[in-house]
C-alpha cells in the first residue's frame, strides 16, 4: 500500500487487516510485485503517470494487481487510469470498506466500478446525454472567443457558477478541459 498521508495509510492497514489481509509497505512497488503469490498493489494515483508507474511495477509480477486510489474520480480519470493498465480504481475518499471490496475484486480477477464509470466507459468516453441547447450555445460562445466572465454574465450566472456549469458540461462530454470539449462539441456537430 502506497499513499503520502500517515493517518490515511493506517486507516486503510486497518480495515484490510480487519478483512485478513497482510497489508505491506513497500519501498519498491516493482521489487515487490516479483514476490511469488497472489498480491495487489494499492497506491493512490494523482496522474495518469503515477498511474503508469503503479501498472508498471505491477507488470513485474506475475500474480499482482493493481488498484489506483483517486484524488478526482470523474470518468475521465477512472478511464485515464485504466488505460495505463491497473486493474481497477476506487475513490480515495471512498468508505474503506467500499475501498477493501474494490481490491478484493481485483485479487479475484474482477473489476467493480461505479455506473456511471462503466457507461462512460462502455461509451468509449463519450456521454450519451445530449447537451441542452443553452450548453452548446455556450459552448459556441467559447468557441468564439468568449471569456467564462463574459458568458456568465449573459446567462446571469456569477462567475463561479458559470465555471462549475461548464466543469460538468465537460466531463458529460469526457473532456479534462475547454480544449477537449470544443473539440468534442465539434466532433458532435455542436460547433462550427
Amino acid at each position: 500500500m502506497v499513499d503520502r498521508a500517515p493517518a490515511y495509510r493506517r486507516g486503510l492497514e486497518l480495515a484490510f487487516s480487519e478483512a485478513g489481509y497482510r497489508v505491506e509497505h513497500p519501498a519498491d512497488m516493482g521489487r515487490w510485485a516479483e514476490a511469488a503469490g497472489v498480491r495487489a498493489l494499492v497506491a493512490t494515483c494523482r496522474s495518469a503517470s503515477e498511474a503508469r508507474r503503479l501498472a508498471l511495477a505491477r507488470a513485474r509480477g506475475t500474480d499482482t494487481v493493481a488498484v489506483a486510489l483517486l484524488g478526482d474520480d470523474s470518468p475521465v480519470a477512472y478511464r485515464e487510469v485504466l488505460e495505463t493498465g491497473v486493474e481497477s480504481a476506487v475513490a480515495r475518499d471512498a468508505a474503506l470498506d467500499r475501498i477493501v471490496e474494490v481490491v478484493g475484486a481485483a485479487v479475484d480477477r474482477r473489476t467493480v466500478l461505479p455506473t456511471e464509470v462503466a457507461r462512460n466507459l462502455a461509451r468509449g468516453g463519450q456521454d450519451d446525454d445530449s447537451v441542452e441547447d443553452e450548453q452548446a450555445e455556450w459552448l459556441r460562445a467559447l468557441a468564439r472567443g468568449a471569456t467564462v466572465e463574459e458568458l456568465a454574465e449573459s446567462v446571469g450566472y456569477s462567475e463561479r457558477a458559470m465555471y462549475r456549469q461548464l466543469r460538468q458540461l465537460y466531463e458529460r462530454l469526457g473532456a479534462r478541459n475547454r480544449t477537449e470539449a470544443l473539440l468534442q462539441a465539434l466532433r458532435r456537430g455542436l460547433i462550427d
